[in-house]
């Protein structure tokens, strides 16, 4: 497997190496490092991890990271690191990035030969240029995994856009197998690219019940039991509907919105909160390690997945956070998007709104506030969905798809 990630909090990933790993695969991991991780290691299920240098400035890239986990809350440490990061994308837009990135393609594709795989698993399109090319010399089949629409992602340009589809196109003829995590998703590429309708893998967790879950976000924050807990979980990025919801719950009384979750954005949130005077409301939490999330969930009132729609990638989003709220027993409120927003109704287990309107954030919340009943029968859509949305399930088209490859065991 390839990712362009180091590998610590990447759930997906780390789900999908342990199914094949526990079905008698030797799955090999190669990442990106980072100064305080190991350059190779053997998680406690068997899984070789190796990590390559990103090269020059390779401490300072490593800040940029999505999946590290960094929690500074002092507000002088945030305000550097959001000139680090600021520095970052600068650079990733300079000539200078295609030659580090020519770099890490080459370490990787070292790597990966010595390792000599049955099959190569690109996830996300920034592997996918050092997966063909590894297809091409070692005559394996390619599995391209893609998290999200590529040439439509949150943060890009609209050269970066043209990007990707340019290399999307070019390279999609080489793969043996796509592999999507919603169905929308799956559907805008066939649509855009004329391939056959790949097979849709979403980001659920292990079934299981959180009832006895010991996480307890009420005496973490000490809220009142006559307080709703409300809470939103996962990356914090731009677009992710935080903001919304923090102006939403504003002229909610006797609520507390917590904010779990790590990312480049949460310095702005933060600071967000203190300027509108309402860190009495709004708290934030973590990061926590993805095995506790369902757990910390379980103990709020209303889960929150408000993304904002503003590009194809979280139009067509189903994010983790939305199946382990179902796993959790959560009623929530969603984005009223095509897979989202279908999700919950069909299930029976939320309230949709529109994620740009605070306004109509509110309405949903306080429609769950207010009817009790209402409120029960989608904790009980959520506990019935959990027992057809689950890894379980998920796990056997990712195992069906390497055994119609002939990966060896």
């Amino acid at each position: 497997m390839l990712v362009k990630n180091t590998f610590t909090h990447d759930a997906r990933v780390l789900r999908e190496a342990k199914t094949l790993q526990q079905a008698g695969h030797q799955v090999q991991v190669v990442a990106l490092g980072a100064p305080d991780l190991a350059e190779t290691e053997t998680t406690s299920d068997g899984i070789v991890i190796d990590r390559v240098s990103r090269g020059p400035g390779s401490s300072l890239r490593a800040v940029s990271d999505p999946t590290r986990a960094h929690n500074s809350t002092s507000r002088p440490a945030a305000t550097l690191k959001r000139q680090a990061v600021r520095l970052v994308k600068y650079a990733a837009r300079s000539p200078l990035s295609s030659y580090v990135q020519r770099g890490i393609d080459e370490r990787m594709l070292a790597r990966v030969v010595e390792f000599s795989p049955d099959i190569i698993h690109a996830h996300d399109l920034n592997t996918l240029e050092v997966a063909v090319a590894l297809k091409k010399k070692l005559g394996v089949p390619l599995v391209y995994d893609s998290h999200e629409i590529a040439s439509d992602r949150n943060h890009h340009t609209s050269a970066q856009k043209r990007k990707s589809e340019s290399d999307e196109r070019r390279l999609l003829p080489n793969v043996d197998h796509v592999i999507m995590v919603s169905h929308g998703c799956a559907q805008y590429t066939t649509d855009k690219y004329g391939i056959t309708l790949p097979t849709v893998i979403m980001n659920t967790p292990e079934l299981s019940s959180a009832e006895a879950a010991t996480r307890s976000l009420r005496a973490e924050f000490t809220i009142p039991e006559s307080h709703t807990v409300l809470v939103h979980q996962g990356s914090l990025q731009k677009n992710r509907g935080v903001e919304e919801t923090i102006q939403a719950v504003r002229e909610i009384p006797d609520c507390t919105y917590i904010i779990i979750g790590y990312g480049q954005h949460r310095p702005f949130l933060e600071e967000f909160v203190r300027t509108e005077n309402l860190s009495d409301k709004v708290k934030f939490f973590g990061p926590v390690p993805s095995e506790q999330l369902v757990e910390w969930a379980a103990s709020a009132d209303i889960g929150i997945c408000t993304i904002v729609g503003k590009t194809k990638s979280y139009l067509y989003a189903m994010p983790n956070k939305l199946f382990e709220y179902t796993m959790a027993g959560l009623p929530v409120v969603a984005s009223n998007y095509p897979d989202m927003g279908t999700y919950v109704s069909d299930n029976h287990m939320g309230v949709t709104c529109d994620p740009e309107s605070p306004q109509d954030i509110r309405r949903a919340i306080n429609e769950l506030i207010s009817n009790p009943d209402l409120r029960r029968q989608c904790a009980e859509g959520s506990r019935e969905a959990r027992n057809r949305f689950n890894w379980s399930v998920e796990k056997e088209k990712l195992l069906a798809i390497y055994n119609e490859l002939g990966a060896s065991k």
